[in-house]
């Protein structure tokens, strides 16, 4: 008897504690790609024209230019920088965007999802690598970039936080020449946290696209994956203040 009621005490215990822990919120499905597909999310394919604006049709998942990167060991090495092809996170999958032969080709992938209401502190963590073909004798927006940007689809707007663009140049932040081929920088894997804060029940959209150089001669192309836990990070927060309207 003394045996059980001991039991029981502990399993008590243990449920109280559990039931002080905070909630987790449940991400998106597959958002990570740990489906093993591009289920959910919305590919494009298209061109960059000489004055550098992008074209994009939908398209199926396009090996080559949306390829779905299974984490294996050993971990394939990206050509150009060296680091893992699949994101340091421990995910099953991950994937390329774009690829290294050149053409003023572009490719995009987003992701559309509705923040669960009552959700006020809900956080997205993506993760990127970035290789740009650097020509010198290009401006800026004929260069091979990466952006990434969210859209509040409930306001239509873009939102300033968690978006960015990388052009090819020099001296970006982060990045470094290649060891493999001049003129070619890289970004090792890095994260972004997305804290949306206040934007319960609203719907918000991801977008991530690269492109190649306007003249049809330099390539830029990206590595992208999404943690699947969407619960509000500690620390490296990106803050989106919602309006609570």
């Amino acid at each position: 008897m003394l045996q059980i009621a001991k039991c029981l005490w502990v399993c008590l215990l243990v449920t109280v504690m559990t039931s002080q822990l905070p909630a987790q919120s449940s991400c998106p499905v597959n958002i990570g790609f740990e489906n093993g597909n591009f289920t959910n999310w919305l590919c494009q394919d298209g061109f960059v024209n000489a004055n550098g604006l992008i074209s994009f049709t939908q398209s199926q998942p396009i090996n080559g230019k949306h390829t779905l990167m299974k984490n294996v060991a050993p971990q394939a090495r990206d050509t150009f920088g060296g680091f893992p092809v699949n994101c340091p996170n421990g995910s099953g999958y991950s994937i390329k965007l774009g690829n290294g032969g050149a053409g003023a080709e572009a490719q995009g992938v987003s992701y559309t999802f509705t923040i669960p209401a009552g959700q006020d502190d809900y956080s997205i963590i993506y993760n990127y690598a970035v290789v740009l073909q650097n020509p010198a004798d290009h401006a800026w927006f004929e260069q091979p970039q990466f952006t990434s940007k969210v859209f509040d689809v409930s306001a239509n707007k873009y939102l300033e936080c968690g978006s960015f663009q990388f052009i090819a140049a020099p001296n970006l932040p982060g990045f470094k020449e290649s060891p493999v081929e001049p003129n070619i920088f890289y970004k090792d894997w890095a994260p972004v946290t997305i804290k949306l804060s206040g934007y319960a029940g609203k719907t918000i959209r991801l977008e991530f696209a690269v492109n190649d150089c306007t003249k049809k001669v330099h390539f830029g192309y990206a590595y992208l994956d999404v943690d699947e836990n969407c619960t509000t990070p500690i620390t490296g927060n990106t803050y989106c203040k919602g309006t609570g309207a």
